[in-house]
């Protein structure tokens, strides 16, 4: 029998808390985005000591899915114990589809937990255009879920609205590291790079570049270099949707 999709469960076999920190959660994402592939992944809900993803796939697929995201993320997070998978469970038609979705990006809300008030651990930023790095599961969304609105997704978000801000500027790294699902803006590598050009294009000539370097972390002819570079102007407004998200009540 065909399904339109597999909902996947899985926990760490003690019941220990699978990501306790942003760092930590953010880090689970992006692992998880990297891996969906061509899984046709719809959404993801990592809360306390689960981890729910939703494709729409087949149950091959989502086998192969869930054996590469356990391992990779009981490497990257250095956990000391692997995971249990529990039987995928098939979606049998659209109303089984709405309410899966539903309850994979609400599980915060289903356990009572406010460990993390943006909802980090879930693809909900992603589909809100709060985090680029998980765009294709909106694009999986708009296309196999067309009735899905922004205003179901704010709501389970917990946010009426969403308006971009630019500032305050002392919470512009926190939300470029958000938007850029980063756990810290050090190092070398793509994405800390395109952060840190978006912390540059956020704060413009409103702060002197030896202050900017400094919460960057590089030196002023590296806060020069990288002004040359060209910005991510999706990862820029994702970054001022943050800092929205950061002032609304």
């Amino acid at each position: 029998m065909l399904h339109l999709a597999q909902h996947i469960r899985t926990r760490l076999r003690d019941g220990r808390v699978i990501a306790s920190t942003p760092q930590e959660r953010r880090l689970a994402m992006r692992t998880v985005f990297r891996l969906a592939g061509d899984s046709q992944l719809l959404a993801v809900g990592l809360v306390d000591a689960h981890l729910h993803l939703l494709a729409h796939c087949s149950p091959e697929v989502a086998s192969k899915l869930a054996q590469r995201v356990a391992a990779s993320l009981k490497q990257q997070l250095a956990l000391p114990v692997g995971f249990t998978m529990y039987p995928h469970e098939p979606v049998r038609d659209a109303r089984h589809l709405q309410y899966s979705f539903r309850y994979v990006l609400t599980q915060h809300d289903h356990h009572g937990l406010q460990t993390d008030p943006y909802r980090e651990s879930t693809n909900l930023p992603d589909l809100l255009g709060l985090r680029p790095v998980g765009r294709a599961t909106y694009d999986n969304v708009r296309r196999w879920m067309p009735r899905v609105s922004r205003q179901q997704l704010l709501n389970w978000l917990g946010a009426p609205s969403l308006k971009p801000a630019d500032g305050p500027l002392d919470r512009v790294v926190e939300a470029a590291l958000a938007a850029a699902g980063l756990g810290r803006v050090h190092g070398s590598s793509r994405p800390v790079t395109e952060a840190r050009r978006a912390v540059l294009e956020m704060v413009g000539d409103r702060l002197p570049a030896a202050e900017v370097a400094a919460v960057l972390g590089v030196g002023k002819r590296t806060v020069f270099r990288l002004r040359r570079r060209p910005v991510d102007p999706r990862l820029v407004q994702a970054v001022r949707l943050q800092l929205g998200l950061r002032k609304s009540p």
